[in-house]
């Protein structure tokens, strides 16, 4: 499949705009004609809810292919650069261009969105792509092997493979031009590692613990409420930037706690709109997490693992070395440490690692600075969760242990290819006199002239004032030198003639 793809993208085919466009339009009608289909294997996989299929999966890929087929003119135009003075009759810009062949790696808990998602920005970037769908979500693996080689009608350019650890392991040891890996932080380590065998750039997103920090005299807690519990419990927790912990005050758990209560009853009386664990492995991994937890069950706790179904749960009084605080939950289990203010979330947040997302919320513009100044995370979103997700005009991913690379609208382009620098030289008569200051033999002027150049080479006059004199002078000097060459090549031209003419 590779060196089928590696050949297609020789050809060239992939590199034409029309092409481009013309397979972004067939994933559109791949999206358009299968809604249904896709809803069924997303319901097979992991039980989602039809609002979440349409919102979250599939609605969310074809928006950003009609965004991507609408914008990609401009997203691959030449991007013209400043010209300094002594380049001032040159072309200088720079263009993106395709990687070549990339490898596209999906997750199990987003199998839609989180597999041809990226391909969007790969596809109109002009690269050929093989697809890796998560072989836990089986039905939406088949559904992609079998339409992805009948819409995207070159064949050659587009692969799926499916498999396991194995198919995903050979794939690694060919060589690739770009690998793009959606999913946790120790296959990710893996991947890298394999990656840089090869030296092959590549683009991890790989998740960890997004906090959610709620300050001291945070006004309208229901609301607050409402949106960390709809967050939380969207695919049943299973999001990687689900918030995974809260951090706020013992006043501030009371009312969260008793609150929720109210909200989750609200929400889900009867668990129609709620979607299960992906399957009985990683529901007991979450139930195992939770027994050992040394926090108190404040709200629900009920799981089924047969049926793959926990309840949103609550745990409160958890502390830093609660089993709930080893590992990314990816469940709807929310544990809330105290902790006193700002401050003190600020520390505890400055000793862990990376998380792909903070959430902050406040009413204090001052707490929002501070957070943004003295944190590290790939995003910061203040008073809500999730919603920057819908923004393509904001780069996705990650910092640290949570990956890194960015995604999303032209940064999904951007990510798919690189930025090549193209300079095309006047050969002006005029310019080449200026531009002989390089040329050997090194007189002291010349080499005062070039320094000066150099450092102000930025600006409209290059020349400081007290040099002008000195270069004019040279320039008028090697003006009339090159005159002279000129005057005395011409006599010799007609002498030669007249020699020819009279003998």
């Amino acid at each position: 499949s590779i060196k089928t793809a590696r050949d297609a993208y020789r050809s060239g085919i992939t590199r034409k705009v029309n092409f481009r466009k013309t397979q972004l339009k067939a994933l559109i009608n791949m999206i358009e004609e299968n809604e249904e289909l896709m809803v069924k294997c997303l319901m097979s996989d992991l039980s989602k809810p039809r609002n979440e299929c349409f919102i979250y999966e599939i609605d969310a890929v074809k928006n950003a292919a009609v965004r991507a087929l609408n914008q990609i003119d401009d997203w691959f135009r030449e991007d013209q650069k400043r010209r300094p003075l002594i380049n001032f009759f040159d072309k200088i810009y720079t263009v993106r261009k395709p990687y070549g062949v990339v490898l596209i790696i999906g997750a199990w808990n987003y199998p839609i969105v989180l597999t041809l998602l990226p391909a969007i920005g790969a596809i109109a970037a002009g690269n050929c792509v093989i697809f890796k769908p998560s072989e836990i979500s089986e039905s939406v693996a088949a559904f992609l092997q079998e339409m992805i080689p009948r819409y995207l009608n070159k064949v050659e350019c587009f692969h799926v493979i499916s498999g396991g650890v194995e198919e995903t392991s050979m794939l690694l040891r060919e060589k690739l031009d770009y690998i793009f890996f959606t999913g946790s932080k120790d296959v990710g380590k893996i991947i890298y590692e394999s990656a840089a065998r090869q030296l092959t750039p590549v683009t991890l997103e790989c998740g960890g613990k997004c906090p959610v920090f709620i300050d001291n005299g945070i006004t309208n807690i229901e609301m607050v409420v409402r949106r960390i519990v709809w967050g939380k419990c969207v695919n049943s927790g299973q999001t990687c930037v689900a918030p995974d912990y809260v951090l706020c005050s013992a006043d501030i758990q009371e009312q969260f706690v008793s609150t929720a209560k109210q909200v989750i009853k609200e929400f889900y009386s009867n668990f129609k709109d709620y979607t299960r664990i992906v399957n009985e492995i990683h529901c007991r991994r979450i139930e195992r997490l939770l027994n050992e937890s040394n926090g108190r069950i404040a709200v629900g706790g009920k799981i089924d693992v047969t049926s793959k179904f926990i309840e949103p749960t609550i745990v409160v009084d958890v502390t830093l070395n609660d089993s709930l605080m080893r590992e990314e939950i990816f469940g709807p289990v929310l544990p809330i440490i105290v902790i006193k203010d700002c401050d003190e979330a600020i520390e505890l947040l400055s000793a862990m690692s990376e998380p792909l997302c903070i959430y902050l919320f406040t009413d204090n513009k001052s707490t929002i600075d501070k957070f943004n100044e003295d944190t590290r995370s790939g995003s910061l979103v203040c008073n809500d969760v999730l919603v920057q997700l819908v923004v393509d005009e904001l780069p996705f991913g990650g910092l640290g242990e949570s990956g890194f690379g960015r995604y999303f609208g032209k940064h999904s382009f951007d990510t798919f290819s690189y930025e090549k620098s193209v300079m095309v030289r006047n050969k002006n008569i005029l310019l080449e006199t200026l531009s002989s200051i390089r040329y050997p033999p090194h007189y002291d002027i010349k080499t005062t002239l070039s320094r000066n150049i150099l450092k102000n080479y930025h600006s409209f006059f290059p020349l400081n004032l007290s040099m002008l004199p000195n270069a004019v002078i040279f320039a008028v000097s090697s003006a009339i030198n090159r005159l002279k060459k000129v005057i005395f090549n011409f006599r010799k031209f007609r002498m030669h003639h007249l020699t020819k003419l009279l003998y």
